[in-house]
């Protein structure tokens, strides 16, 4: 069995996505990466290393729902981003984690880590009528 540090190192060693080159991780990298990181919330002593470990998870998250929404009409992208939304424009990382948190941080997460990832990393739940509780893509009827 590997170790946190292991794991850890094997995260960070994952770089080969980039978003300026439009390459992202293949969905079988994101399934290892977010099983790994599901091991490391289990092991971690403290609520930030279980806070870490989530937004690793909510990273592999952004990636599929980014796909998504890149393939999605501009009509789409326009309702999702909102006031955001411009020509060109790309899902931010920070904004899905937001709407991450507040469609599934209190299944996942529970009230006290969500008082720490927002204290520690500073984010808190934003609620998006496209990200539907339990999911982690977003949907629009059409």
């Amino acid at each position: 069995m590997k170790t946190n540090e292991e794991i850890y190192n094997r995260i960070k060693s994952t770089g080969k996505y980039s978003v300026e080159r439009c390459e992202y991780p293949s969905y079988a990298d994101r399934e290892a990466l977010k099983h790994e990181a599901w091991v490391m919330f289990a092991r971690a002593e403290t609520p930030f290393g279980k806070c870490s470990a989530i937004l690793l998870v909510v990273e592999m998250h952004y990636w599929r729902a980014r796909e998504g929404l890149e393939r999605s009409t501009k009509a789409i992208q326009r309702k999702i981003h909102g006031k955001r939304y411009y020509p060109g424009c790309e899902l931010c990382l920070d904004v899905y984690t937001r709407h991450w948190l507040a469609a599934n941080g209190d299944r996942l997460c529970g009230p006290a880590l969500l008082v720490e990832i927002e204290d520690s990393f500073g984010y808190t739940k934003e609620r998006s009528k496209y990200l539907p509780d339990g999911m982690s893509c977003y949907v629009v009827a059409v």
